[in-house]
C-alpha cells in the first residue's frame, strides 16, 4: 500500500498552489509585468479539475494510470508555484535595469508562462477519459477555540493489562537487572503501556530514561542517550567502551527504570552488546522495558516472560471513539450509535485508529457525514491481500483526507524527519512558514495562536505527539514527534519527492555529504527543503548549493562547519535558514565567516545563527535582509566587521531598523549593549543570561512586564553597574516589571537608595515569591538603608533574604505581620542579626529556614497577649522548622508548632530548653507542639543533653547523623517510647545502642554509613513491630544472625551498597535486593 498513496496529495498542492495564483492575480504578489490574463486563463484550468480530485486520488490507490496522471499534475503545480516566485524574485525597478536586459528578461517570462499554460492545458484535457466524479468531503472545520498546552488523551481499556505488566515486573524485582518485553502490532499501544509503567508510583525512587531506539540501531547513540539522561554533563563519549565505562559509573549505587521503545534489532550479538552495557555493578538495580512489534526480538531481549499485547475490543474502541467526540453529550447519539460501533469495529482493535478516527468524526455533525465515513472504501484497504500491520492503516487516511490543503502539506512535511526525531514545535511552524504551507493571512506574519490551530489539529488526531520522556519537561522547548505508523503514511503520501537520489525530490534529509555529490546535482534543480545532519568535518564546495533554485529551507545547524559557501546567496527563494552550531557551542576565539553573498537574500525570514562565536561579517550583511522576521543570535561572542574589531553598538541598533523583524533571541551574549527603543515594535524578545545590557528604555521594558524577556529567570536578576561612578545601576529595569516570582541579587551593586525608590517593589502585587540576595564585595549602599526601601508587597507569600549585613532589620521587617500578613514561608540566610522579628502574629506561616546566622541568639515563639502579660502560643501553621549553623541561637519560651524539625550544627536550639520552660506560665506538658519529625545532624553534644526531646514526647520519626555520642537519660528514653522509625546516619560505632531494644513500636530502622558497626545487638529482638530494615553501606558488617526470622512482621529487608556479600539469615535471602 505504501507504493499506492502518493496520489492523494496533488489536491491538497492544487488548493495551495491555486490560492497563489488568485494572490498575483489580486496583486499580492508583485510582479513587474502584467500576466493577469495569464494568470486567469491558469486558474480556470485548475478549477475545471479541482471538484474532481477528491474522486481521482480514491481511484489512483488501484489504478496506476490515476496515479501517473495525477503524479503529473502535482508536478505542474510545483512548477506553476516556482515559477511564480521566480518571477516576483526577478522584480525590480525599471531605472536598474538596461533595456535590452529588461527585453530578454520579459521574454524569457512569457515564454515560461505560455509553456506552463499549454502544459496545464495537456494535462487538464488528459483527465476527460477517465470520467471522473465530483465528491464531497467532509473537512476538519477550524472553528474551534484552541489552547496551546494540549494533554495527553485520557488512556482507555488498558487497566488490565498494565496491572498484569507490573506484576511481571514486581516479580523479578530482587533481580538487579530486569528486562521486560512488551510486543504487538504497530499502533496497538505497546508506547502507551510503556509510559504507563514509566510514570507509575511504583518507580517514583527510581532514575527514569526513555529511549527512542529505531529501526537503525546505534549502540552509541543509546548509550549516549542514556548518559544525557542520568548526567547534567554536556560532553559524549564517542567510543563504545568509553560509553560503558560511563554507564558504569552513572548506574552504580542507583536504581533506574529505562524504557527501550521500538526496538527492531534481531542480531542476536548487538542484543547481547546492549545488555552487557546495562550490567549493574554492586549496589545497582535495572529495570528495562522494551517495545518491539517482533515476538522473536522480544526473545532474544528478555530476561521476564515477554508481554503480547492484544488488540483493543471493539468496546474499548468504541469507548475511545466516544470519548473522542464527546458522544455523549450528542443530542443525535441514537441515530449515531450503530454507525459508530460499525466504525469501531474496522479500526482493528488499534488505539491510535481509534483516536484519529474519533477525532475527525467529532468535526462531522451529521449522521450522513458519518455514514459516509463508515462506507468509505478506504476500509477496504484492511481486506486487501497487501495490508499488513507494518503499512499505512486506512484510518489514518480516512483521517488524513479530511484535512484541509493546508494541514495537509504542513503534516506531510514531517515526514523529512527520521522516525522519533524530536521535532522542535517552533522551527516546524517556521519551517511551514518558509515553504508557503501556511494560509496567506497566516503567513503574512508569524501568527502563533493561528499556527497553534494547525499544531493542535495534528495533536487531536495523534499525528503529533509529545515526546515520552521526562527530560522533555525539564527543556523549555516545545518538542513533537510522529507514531512510526503515522510518519509512515506521511512517507508514503510524499512518495517520490523525498530522497536525495530520487530525480523529484524536494524534500531531503541528508546524513551523508557524498550522496550530495554523487546526485550529480540534479535533484537540487527542485528541491525546497533540505535538512544537513551531517556531522564530518568536510567542507562543502563554494559552489555546493548553485543548482538549488527552489530552495525555501536550509538547516545546517548539525553540519560541522565554520564558513558558509558563498553560493548560499545564489538562493533566491531561500526564505528560512538555521546555521547554528547544534553540535557544540563555538569558543570565545572560534568565529563563523558570514559570506557577503548573505546580504542578496531579501526573502529571507528565518536566520539562526547561535552558538557561532565571533560571526564576523554579520554587520555588513544585515540591513539588506529587509524580509527577517526571526533572527537568532543567541550564544554569541560579538559581531566583527573585516575593518573594525568590534560592532556590538552599532550591529543592535541596525537590527532595530529591520522592518518586519518579529522576533528577536540574543539570549546568553557577554557583551556590553544598550537595548534600542525600536525594539519596542518586536513581538518577541529573548534578553535571557544577557549580564551586560547598559540600557533598557520603558517604552520597551513595559511590553513584558512578567519575565522582562528572560532577565528574571534562570536564578535571578542580577544587578550590574559599569565602573563609571555616575552610572546608577540595571536594578533600575524593574520600575515596570511586575511577575509571580522575582529574584534580585547581588545587591552589592545597588549605587544609590534612589534606584530601590524608583522600581517601587511595594506595587508589585502579583509577586508571591520574593528573594533579595546581597552577594559577595563592597557595597556602595548601606545594606540596612537600602533594605529599608525594598518594602515587599502585601502580595508576597515566600520571602528569602540571603547575604544581608546589617546588625539589625529596618522597620517594615520587625513589623512584618503588618505588611507581609499572607507570609506562607520564610528564609534568613547568612544575616549578621542577633535577633528575629516578630514571627508570631504571622497566622499563615508554614514555614521558617534558619541558615549560617553565628550571630543570632534569640527566637521568641510567644508574645504577650492577655493583661497578666502571660505568653500565649502563636504560629498554628507552622510545619517545617529548619536550622542550620545557628550556634547561639535559643528559642523562648517554648518549642513553636512545627511538625518537622531540622537541626545541625545548632547544640543551643538543642540544650537550653529547661532554661526556657521555666520561664513560660504554660506547663510544659500542655504546650507540647504535635511534632512526629525530628532531623539532627553534627551535633557535639550527647544525646542525653538533648532537652529539647524533653517537649517533644510524641515524636514518631527521628534521624541522627554525624553525631557519635548516643549515650541517653530516662527521659530522652521517654521521648523515643513512641517512635515508629528511626534513621542513624555515619555514627561510629561498633555495636549498636542498648535503648534501641526499648523502642517498641519501631517499625522502620534505617542503619547509613555506619562503618564500624560489626553486629547486630540481640536487644533488637524486641522490636516486634519492625517492618523494615535497611543497610547501606556498613561495610563492617559481613553477617546478620539468624534471630532476625524471628521477627515476624519484618517484610523488607535491604543490604545496599556493600563492599562485600553480607551472609543472611535463611529466612531472608530471598527477600534481600
Amino acid at each position: 500500500m505504501a507504493h499506492h498513496v502518493g496520489g492523494v496529495i496533488a489536491s491538497a498542492i492544487l488548493g495551495v498552489v491555486s490560492k497563489q495564483i488568485m494572490s498575483a492575480i489580486k496583486g499580492q504578489i508583485k510582479l513587474q509585468w502584467n500576466f493577469v490574463s495569464d494568470l486567469q486563463k491558469m486558474r480556470s484550468s485548475l478549477q475545471t479539475v479541482e471538484a474532481l480530485l477528491e474522486d481521482a486520488e480514491r481511484r489512483s490507490i488501484t489504478d496506476q494510470a490515476v496515479r501517473l496522471w495525477l503524479g503529473r499534475l502535482k508536478d505542474t503545480m510545483y512548477e506553476i508555484s516556482d515559477m511564480i516566485d521566480d518571477f516576483e524574485v526577478n522584480t525590480e525597478p525599471a531605472p536598474q535595469k538596461c533595456c535590452a536586459q529588461i527585453s530578454v528578461s520579459r521574454l524569457k517570462m512569457a515564454n515560461k508562462m505560455k509553456n506552463m499554460r499549454e502544459q496545464l492545458k495537456g494535462i487538464t484535457e488528459d483527465r476527460i477519459p477517465f470520467t471522473f466524479m465530483q465528491e464531497n468531503v467532509p473537512r476538519l472545520q477550524d472553528n474551534r477555540e484552541t489552547t496551546a498546552a494540549v494533554t495527553e488523551a485520557q488512556v482507555i481499556g488498558r487497566d488490565k493489562e498494565k496491572q498484569e505488566v507490573m506484576v511481571r515486573l514486581s516479580g523479578s524485582i530482587t533481580e538487579k537487572m530486569t528486562i521486560l518485553p512488551i510486543y504487538g502490532i504497530g499502533g496497538i499501544g505497546k508506547t502507551t503501556m510503556a509510559r504507563l509503567v514509566f510514570n507509575d508510583p511504583q518507580f517514583r525512587e527510581y532514575s527514569r530514561v526513555w529511549v527512542y531506539v529505531s529501526q537503525t540501531f546505534d549502540l552509541k547513540k543509546i548509550g549516549n542517550s542514556i548518559i544525557s539522561q542520568l548526567s547534567v554533563s554536556d560532553s559524549q563519549p564517542t567510543e563504545l567502551e568509553m560509553i560503558g565505562n560511563s554507564l558504569k559509573r552513572l548506574l552504580f549505587g542507583k536504581k533506574v527504570l529505562i524504557i527501550f521503545d521500538d526496538l527492531w534489532e534481531r542480531e542476536q550479538t548487538e542484543l547481547e552488546k546492549l545488555k552487557n552495557m546495562l550490567k549493574p555493578g554492586e549496589g545497582s538495580k535495572v529495570v528495562a522495558v522494551v517495545t518491539t512489534r517482533e515476538e522473536n526480538i522480544a526473545q532474544k531481549i528478555q530476561t521476564v516472560e515477554p508481554y503480547k499485547l492484544a488488540p483493543l475490543t471493539d468496546d474499548i474502541c468504541w469507548a475511545i471513539i466516544k470519548d473522542k467526540t464527546s458522544f455523549d453529550a450528542r443530542t443525535d447519539r441514537a441515530q449515531l450509535e450503530m454507525i459508530g460501533k460499525d466504525i469501531a469495529k474496522k479500526c482493528g482493535g488499534m488505539a491510535l485508529a481509534a483516536q484519529s478516527i474519533g477525532y475527525m468524526l467529532d468535526y462531522m455533525k451529521s449522521s450522513d457525514e458519518w455514514v459516509s465515513v463508515n462506507n468509505s472504501e478506504f476500509w477496504d484497504v484492511l481486506a486487501s491481500k497487501e495490508f499488513s500491520p507494518h503499512q499505512v492503516h486506512a484510518s489514518l487516511l480516512l483521517s488524513y483526507r479530511s484535512m484541509g490543503s493546508y494541514l495537509k502539506l504542513c503534516f506531510v512535511y514531517c515526514a523529512i524527519f527520521p522516525k522519533g526525531h524530536w521535532i522542535a514545535k517552533e522551527a516546524l511552524v517556521h519551517q511551514w512558514v518558509a515553504l508557503g504551507l501556511v494560509e496567506p493571512p497566516m503567513a503574512s506574519s508569524y501568527n502563533q495562536h493561528s499556527t497553534d490551530r494547525y499544531i493542535n489539529q495534528l495533536l487531536g488526531m495523534c499525528f503529533l505527539e509529545h515526546p515520552k520522556s521526562s527530560w522533555s519537561m525539564q527543556v523549555e522547548t516545545e518538542f513533537l514527534v510522529m507514531h512510526d505508523l503515522v510518519h509512515d503514511l506521511a512517507r508514503s503520501v510524499l512518495a517520490d519527492e523525498i530522497g536525495i537520489e530520487d530525480p523529484t525530490c524536494r524534500y531531503a534529509w541528508l546524513t551523508d555529504h557524498r550522496k550530495l555529490l554523487k546526485s550529480s546535482m540534479t535533484p537540487l534543480a527542485k528541491i525546497r527543503a533540505l535538512h544537513f545532519h551531517d556531522r564530518s568535518n568536510y567542507q562543502l564546495d563554494r559552489d555546493a548549493f548553485s543548482p538549488a533554485k527552489c530552495l525555501r529551507v536550509l538547516d545546517l545547524s548539525r553540519y560541522c562547519t565554520q564558513e558558509l559557501p558563498d553560493s548560499i546567496g545564489q538562493l533566491k527563494q531561500l526564505r528560512h535558514l538555521d546555521a547554528s552550531s547544534w553540535s557544540r557551542k563555538l569558543e570565545r576565539w572560534e568565529s563563523t565567516r558570514i559570506p557577503k553573498a548573505l546580504g542578496a537574500l531579501n526573502k529571507l525570514q528565518y536566520l539562526n545563527l547561535s552558538r557561532r562565536g565571533r560571526l564576523v561579517g554579520l554587520p555588513k550583511v544585515m540591513s539588506n535582509l529587509m524580509e527577517l522576521r526571526y533572527l537568532n543570535i543567541s550564544h554569541c561572542h560579538g559581531y566583527y566587521l573585516s575593518d573594525s574589531p568590534s560592532a556590538n553598538q552599532s550591529f543592535i541598533d541596525c537590527i532595530g531598523t529591520l522592518p518586519n523583524l518579529e522576533q528577536l533571541d540574543l539570549s546568553w551574549n557577554d557583551y556590553c549593549f544598550c537595548v534600542p527603543e525600536s525594539f519596542s515594535s518586536l513581538n518577541k524578545l529573548n534578553l535571557r543570561g544577557c549580564m551586560h545590557i547598559a540600557s533598557l528604555p520603558e517604552n520597551v521594558a513595559k511590553l513584558d512586564i512578567l519575565r522582562l524577556f528572560g532577565l528574571l529567570q534562570y536564578g535571578g536578576f542580577p544587578v550590574r553597574a559599569d565602573d563609571s561612578e555616575s552610572s546608577s545601576s540595571n536594578l533600575v529595569f524593574l520600575k515596570h516589571a511586575n511577575p509571580q516570582v522575582l529574584s534580585i541579587k547581588d545587591l552589592v551593586n545597588v549605587r544609590s537608595v534612589e534606584e530601590a525608590c524608583c522600581i517601587r517593589l511595594m506595587e508589585k502585587q502579583s509577586i508571591e515569591e520574593l528573594t533579595l540576595r546581597w552577594g559577595e564585595g563592597a557595597s556602595s549602599v548601606e545594606h540596612m538603608a537600602l533594605l529599608k526601601e525594598l518594602v515587599p508587597p502585601t502580595s508576597v507569600q515566600n520571602l528569602n533574604i540571603f547575604g544581608y549585613k546589617g546588625v539589625i532589620f529596618p522597620y517594615w521587617v520587625m513589623h512584618i505581620s503588618k505588611y507581609l500578613p499572607n507570609l506562607v514561608s520564610l528564609r534568613l540566610w547568612n544575616l549578621s542579626c542577633s535577633g528575629l522579628p516578630t514571627l508570631v502574629q504571622l497566622p499563615n506561616l508554614r514555614k521558617i529556614f534558619l541558615g549560617y546566622m553565628y550571630n543570632l541568639e534569640e527566637f521568641t515563639t510567644g508574645c504577650s497577649m492577655s493583661g497578666d502579660g502571660a505568653n500565649e502560643l502563636t504560629l498554628p501553621k507552622l510545619e517545617h522548622l529548619e536550622m542550620y549553623r545557628c550556634p547561639k541561637l535559643r528559642i523562648k519560651p517554648c518549642p513553636p508548632r512545627a511538625v518537622h524539625w531540622f537541626i545541625s550544627s545548632s547544640d543551643n536550639a538543642l540544650s537550653s530548653w529547661e532554661e526556657c520552660a521555666s520561664t513560660s506560665s504554660t506547663p510544659a506538658s500542655s504546650s507540647s507542639p504535635p511534632v512526629n519529625k525530628l532531623k539532627v545532624e553534627k551535633s557535639e553534644l550527647p544525646l542525653h543533653q538533648w532537652r529539647l526531646l524533653h517537649h517533644l514526647p510524641g515524636l514518631s520519626d527521628v534521624s541522627i547523623t554525624h553525631c557519635d555520642d548516643l549515650t541517653i537519660s530516662p527521659q530522652i528514653g521517654q521521648a523515643f517510647k513512641s517512635l515508629e522509625s528511626l534513621s542513624l546516619e555515619c555514627i561510629e560505632m561498633k555495636i549498636l545502642p542498648e535503648w534501641l531494644g526499648e523502642l517498641t513500636s519501631l517499625r522502620q530502622l534505617n542503619l547509613i554509613c555506619m562503618n564500624f558497626l560489626q553486629e547486630l545487638d540481640k536487644n533488637m529482638k524486641q522490636l516486634t513491630q519492625l517492618q523494615s530494615l535497611s543497610l547501606d553501606m556498613c561495610n563492617a558488617l559481613t553477617s546478620l544472625p539468624q534471630w532476625l526470622g524471628e521477627l515476624t512482621l519484618l517484610k523488607t529487608l535491604m543490604c545496599v551498597h556493600m563492599c562485600v556479600p553480607i551472609v543472611l539469615p535463611t529466612k531472608y535471602q530471598c527477600v534481600c535486593n
